[in-house]
């Protein structure tokens, strides 16, 4: 069947006459059903269709019962239909009310074509795609705010920088030239539009205040200028950032050197031995799943995840362990955390000291009652 991409209505389709043998039993009625929107006077049924009901049962045909099963229960498309009514047409030649029957379906056979040439050959215009809405949020004006505040002749004394980023600004400055020495991302570069790209400073500083409030990611949109999507963005590549940049330096064990110097640091605050302190500190988890909010839920049955952490005077972190429960103690968090792990496997480096005429060789951690001396 050939169809020409140049017409829309096709015709009626010619019936090849082929003798019905006297074997062929006479099908069944089946109702074939067919959207009734399609005609002008279904809107009423296309209302009862949306609403749930059952479509109109337009029109009625005589199909054999695995014609039946083929239309009914599989969803065939357009192209499909008119090769499944075509092929019946060829197969049988019914005896009574033929010239109906074939009427009928030539109609159907045509209006299904006159649909798949609309739709699949000709392809009409499609209906225009709704746009998201462009804010013009006028980004230089938040770098240019956000630089008289901070960095340029400052508003905002060096104590307010502190509180509000949780950091010195010599240290906000050093992680905000390493990122932009190695991460595209916080260069600052034309766009195709002539536009300057979101500066470091403002890329850095909406990471640091969700990081530091624990707001949404459009909490700052007013202030530094930018959507909830670039600001989360800036804040997965800001921590993975980070990792990357100073987790070799940071994220590690203490090597003898760094001993060294923190026995020093304790023997000068009479802490002989003493490698740090260790505390934990317990997280609420809003978004706890339900079949979890028991094993995390401490006695305030609020679902708690617990983080073990060692810090030194300079407030160093050179241990973490995060994700126990919060049901949990301490000794229980200590008990499967991996801090001594290479003093069991004796790969720890000496540790050597003396307390009133006792010699030590392993160093200890500055903890509270609960943990056992």
């Amino acid at each position: 069947m050939d169809s020409s991409p140049s017409s829309v209505n096709v015709g009626t389709p010619s019936i090849v006459n082929v003798p019905t043998p006297s074997s062929v039993n006479v099908p069944t009625p089946f109702s074939l059903y067919v959207d009734a929107s399609d005609r002008p006077e279904g809107r009423d049924a296309a209302t009862k269709k949306r609403n749930g009901k059952a479509p109109e049962i337009v029109p009625n045909y005589m199909l054999s019962a695995d014609d039946r099963e083929i239309m009914e229960g599989n969803r065939l498309t357009t192209k499909e239909q008119i090769d499944f009514l075509q092929k019946r047409l060829s197969d049988y030649q019914w005896e009574a009310e033929a010239d109906e029957r074939s009427e009928a379906i030539q109609n159907l056979i045509a209006q299904r074509m006159n649909e798949y040439v609309n739709r699949r050959i000709l392809q009409p215009n499609p209906p225009p795609r709704r746009r998201r809405r462009n804010i013009k949020s006028d980004r230089e004006e938040g770098h240019k705010q956000l630089y008289n505040d901070y960095f340029m002749d400052p508003v905002y004394p060096e104590e307010l920088f502190r509180r509000r980023f949780r950091m010195h600004k010599h240290l906000f400055m050093r992680i905000v030239n390493a990122l932009s020495a190695n991460d595209r991302f916080f260069q600052q570069r034309v766009g195709g539009n002539g536009r300057p790209s979101f500066s470091p400073l403002q890329r850095c500083t909406t990471a640091l205040r969700v990081l530091a409030y624990g707001t949404s990611t459009d909490s700052v949109d007013e202030y530094l200028r930018m959507s909830d999507t670039s600001i989360w963005d800036s804040l997965k590549l800001f921590v993975e950032g980070v990792i990357s940049c100073f987790g070799n330096e940071y994220q590690r064990r203490p090597n003898p050197q760094d001993l060294g110097r923190l026995l020093h640091m304790g023997q000068a605050r009479e802490f002989p031995g003493m490698l740090g302190s260790i505390d934990c500190m317990h997280w609420e988890w809003k978004n706890c799943p339900t079949a979890w909010a028991g094993q995390y839920a401490e006695r305030s049955s609020k679902p708690l995840v617990i983080l073990e952490a060692v810090a030194s005077y300079d407030l160093w972190i050179w241990h973490a362990f995060f994700g126990t429960p919060g049901s949990l103690n301490d000794i229980n968090v200590l008990e499967r955390s991996p801090l001594f792990y290479d003093v069991l496997e004796e790969s720890a480096p000496p540790v050597n000291f003396s307390v009133n005429g006792t010699d030590y060789n392993m160093g200890y951690y500055l903890t509270d009652g609960i943990y056992p001396g």
